[in-house]
């Protein structure tokens, strides 16, 4: 059985000089980048959907099992990306076991997942900052014809871009803080609604039985797994083998009864069959006697949306800059920054003209992308397998 560790070297040296990134990232903002996207803005709406339309209050033991396989999930990535810790991620993964084609595939597929990922995602900015600022939403959005402009969603990506070429250690400064303020709003919307809960809102607890639990785990799923990202920063970890594990096995974990507390309050405030499906949380904080509760949620999803943004944008430029070591991209978008080590080149040309592009005239990219990215899970475990595969001497 093949040891993973030997085979990062050969794809390392490949890569051009100067295009080595710089270990400057700590556990802490390993933990944070999995916080990101593993607790984004999805957080804010998948319970309510999942709670109203298919579990009912059971919704708590759908988010229990997506987590427990997300997590098996996880482990592959853990002991791929300590083995191999480089910025390429999931592409060496499956380059180093299944070869290059499989390798360019999978990694093609999961730059397109997370472009669509990030465009609706930034979508949703301005709605939530409209409603914590008590503006109208429809101010924010420009309209020609059959296209939609939606100019804080491009600002957003643009200002991602910017954060980007200033290097990894600033970018996850801004990311732990962004990250703070979130952790702070969601224990405060889990506080307010398990002290306002009525036990008798979890009755019927599974009206659909253990296939609505199960639709709805299926539903969930991508929104507690984000920990993909997290490997495409390992190169930049100052000690990758104690900060991986904890980053993506210890925070999905986390990640996971974040998630199942979420939604208890959630049901605990209101019937499923009432539970709003644009606006859950606020919707039912509201109906509780919460005055300020828009714009706390608001707060938390504004907070969300950037810190998710920000990070798969870091997780596309690294994917881009692996892809150019191999050869698979144009040379260039290898070049790394000298002074903030940082791969200006590769997140100048996926973030500036392709993410403002998709942010300002792409609507519905989450569902495509959530497909395209339970394919590179499936990749990861096949390699996986192939690796430890059973028939090898």
């Amino acid at each position: 059985m093949q040891d993973p560790s030997a085979l990062r070297e050969p794809l390392l040296a490949c890569a051009p000089a100067g295009a080595a990134l710089k270990p400057r990232l700590t556990t802490l903002d390993s933990v944070a980048v999995a916080l990101s996207l593993s607790l984004g803005a999805g957080a804010w709406v998948t319970a309510g959907v999942a709670a109203r339309d298919m579990a009912g209050p059971a919704v708590v033991l759908a988010f229990l099992i997506a987590g427990a396989a997300a997590l098996l999930a996880a482990l592959c990535y853990a002991e791929f990306a300590v083995a191999m810790p480089t910025a390429a991620g999931v592409f060496d993964f499956v380059r180093a076991t299944l070869g290059e084609p499989a390798a360019w595939a999978v990694a093609s597929t999961l730059m397109t997942a997370h472009l669509l990922a990030n465009a609706a995602v930034a979508r949703a900015l301005g709605p939530n900052a409209a409603q914590l600022l008590g503006v109208d939403a429809a101010a924010l959005v420009a309209r020609r014809g059959g296209w939609t402009l939606d100019p804080v969603a491009a600002a957003l990506a643009a200002a991602c871009c910017l954060v980007q070429l200033a290097g990894a250690k600033r970018g996850a400064a801004l990311n732990n803080a962004l990250n703070a303020c979130k952790l702070l709003v969601i224990a405060a919307v889990i506080a307010a609604g398990l002290g306002r809960a009525d036990p008798a809102n979890l009755a019927p607890f599974a009206p659909r039985g253990a296939a609505g639990v199960l639709e709805a785990a299926s539903f969930v799923f991508v929104s507690v797994s984000g920990f993909d990202v997290v490997a495409n920063m390992a190169e930049e970890m100052r000690d990758p083998r104690r900060s991986l594990p904890v980053a993506i096995v210890g925070t999905q974990g986390a990640v996971v009864l974040i998630f199942a507390l979420m939604a208890l309050s959630l049901v605990g405030l209101q019937p499923a069959a009432q539970i709003s499906a644009a606006a859950p949380f606020s919707a039912a904080l509201a109906a509780a006697g919460f005055r300020h509760a828009r714009q706390l949620v608001g707060a938390g999803v504004v907070l969300s949306v950037g810190a998710s943004v920000l990070v798969g944008a870091q997780g596309v430029a690294r994917q881009a800059l692996g892809l150019a070591r191999a050869g698979l991209l144009p040379a260039p978008l290898a070049r790394v920054s000298g002074r903030a080590g940082a791969p200006w080149a590769a997140a100048l040309v996926t973030g500036a003209p392709t993410a403002i592009l998709l942010a300002s005239i792409l609507a519905g990219a989450a569902s495509p992308a959530a497909l395209l990215q339970l394919a590179g899970f499936v990749a990861a475990a096949v390699a996986y397998y192939y690796l430890r595969r059973p028939w090898r001497p």
